[in-house]
């Protein structure tokens, strides 16, 4: 027997009790093993799931419910306490979603544009919006979600690199066009792109692996030799 289901046009709302239920099983399981107690005092680790709690005032989605665990988990500051979609959204998102057509490295935290996309001329240059949110707030709520190991930064920040489209997917609505704000790092002259088409799912698969292979050292296939 082959039981096939249509990806629906929109994600499931989940009524209130449910996502408050779900969300006291993670706290408490947190509390049970004391991965949220690693790096952070009780006081600190209640501040975090106080404030995220008080978010879920209506019946949310999968995925408004997975912005608000997230940063519960990042919070823990256990790098390997990650926190994944569900297979339904994660196939809701490569049927309905789009994703930036382009890859990134960050470097002093500035965030840069590693390849051009058709007829856009982007690499190299410095991301500073992306329709019309500015990259700081962009990165700041991927910095939130993304999670490593005590306090260390340059992980999250690498991490970030290789999830960039598909977090920008979980947070922002889907868009068939995109508009970039971007600067010349060599004069800081402002560019600006309109209309830049988004990529499907697909799309994006396939135009990442060609980045990989344009892009040296981008990606690794075994650890250095020392």
């Amino acid at each position: 027997t082959i039981r096939l289901e249509k990806v629906p046009n929109t994600l499931e709302k989940i009524p209130v009790k449910n996502l408050l239920s779900d969300f006291d099983l993670l706290q408490n399981a947190y509390y049970e093993t004391r991965v949220g107690l690693w790096y952070n005092s009780r006081t600190q680790f209640d501040s975090i799931c106080n404030l995220q709690k008080s978010k879920i005032k209506a019946p949310m989605n999968a995925l408004e419910f997975y912005r608000i665990l997230a940063p519960v988990v990042s919070f823990t500051k256990e790098g390997h306490c990650n926190i994944k979609i569900s297979d339904e959204t994660t196939a809701f998102l490569k049927q309905k979603g789009t994703y930036l057509p382009f890859g990134i490295k960050v470097l002093d935290k500035k965030v840069y544009v590693i390849n051009d996309y058709k007829d856009f001329k982007l690499k190299g240059l410095v991301l500073s919006k992306i329709n019309g949110e500015a990259i700081e707030n962009i990165m700041a709520k991927m910095l939130e979600i993304e999670p490593a190991d005590g306090f260390n930064m340059t992980s999250k920040y690498r991490w970030i690199e290789g999830a960039f489209s598909k977090y920008y997917a979980r947070y922002f609505p889907a868009s068939k066009f995109i508009t970039l704000e971007l600067l010349n790092p060599d004069n800081n002259a402002k560019i600006v792109y309109e209309n830049i088409p988004s990529c499907t799912f697909k799309e994006f698969a396939k135009l990442y692996e060609e980045i990989k292979k344009q892009v040296p050292n981008y990606t690794f296939s075994k650890s250095s030799d020392f």
